[in-house]
């Protein structure tokens, strides 16, 4: 997660003057960045992914569908870390 000052508060010079980058719009990227990688919400390397890896039958791998619940998308209405939904 980005430092709130970030998220919430347009660089005053430079540049990059004005810019910032909204929860909502580092949500999208850490969205799309993640479904790139084969990764679910959470960043954890999907069931297919793993497959794809040859890593399928590698002992101790959690399965996509079992990663922690609530990181990141719940980070969107409170900030936090990972992310919930499977993709």
């Amino acid at each position: 997660m980005l430092p709130w000052k970030v998220m919430h508060e347009p660089i005053p010079d430079g540049p990059s003057a004005g810019m910032y980058c909204p929860p909502e719009e580092l949500g999208e990227m850490l969205d799309a960045y993640y479904a790139l990688r084969g990764w679910d919400a959470d960043g954890v390397p999907t069931r297919e992914r793993l497959v794809g890896l040859g890593l399928d039958a590698v002992p101790g791998l959690p399965d996509s569908r079992q990663t922690a619940v609530g990181r990141h998308r719940g980070s969107r209405s409170a900030p936090g870390g990972g992310r919930a939904s499977s993709g």
